[in-house]
């Protein structure tokens, strides 16, 4: 799987400076891909793109999150935050309240450096990944409860960046 990852970063996406990652297991997987991807560009005679991996643990049962892979060349890093991680919405087919965000959205905050410039802009990035739409169509209350769900994740995310832009209309 290594192998597929980092051919897929370096061939098809050409090492973007800055990648979120959805489905990781943990900070030492998303780890893992980085040292890969490095070490496979220096090998393949290309410039190390000296990813940086960032992870925050989330809610999943499964155990998968969302993160971040940076090169630390071109964007520094000035703060990677979670958020919503003790959110709850109200299930509707239940009347209570539940964690909302299984795997709670991530923020970027930095720097990044123009090709060909001196200068650095403020960069916001934002990793998320909604409820799947299994089971969406359910007849019943499963479905019901997966499109509430979704919907309420929407709207916290919608109101993040709002949030966002309302604290610093340059974001």
């Amino acid at each position: 799987r290594l192998n597929k990852v980092s051919l897929a970063i370096r061939n098809v996406l050409r090492t973007p400076d800055i990648l979120c990652m959805v489905e990781v297991e943990k900070l030492a997987v998303l780890q893992a891909i980085a040292t890969k991807v490095n070490t496979d560009a220096v090998a393949a005679g290309d410039p190390n793109p000296n990813y940086q991996a960032y992870l925050v643990e989330g809610n999943d049962v499964g155990g998968i999150d969302v993160g971040f892979l940076v090169k630390s060349a071109r964007v520094t890093v000035a703060s990677v935050t979670q958020y919503g991680l003790t959110d709850t919405y109200i299930n509707p087919t239940t009347g209570l309240p539940e964690l909302l965000n299984d795997r709670p959205p991530l923020v970027l905050n930095g720097t990044f450096i123009k090709p060909g410039c001196t200068t650095s802009d403020a960069i916001t990035v934002i990793v998320n990944h909604l409820r799947s739409l299994n089971g969406i169509d359910d007849v019943g209350s499963n479905g019901v409860r997966v499109r509430a769900k979704r919907q309420a994740q929407a709207e916290f995310l919608a109101n993040l960046i709002q949030g966002f832009q309302t604290t610093d209309p340059t974001a």
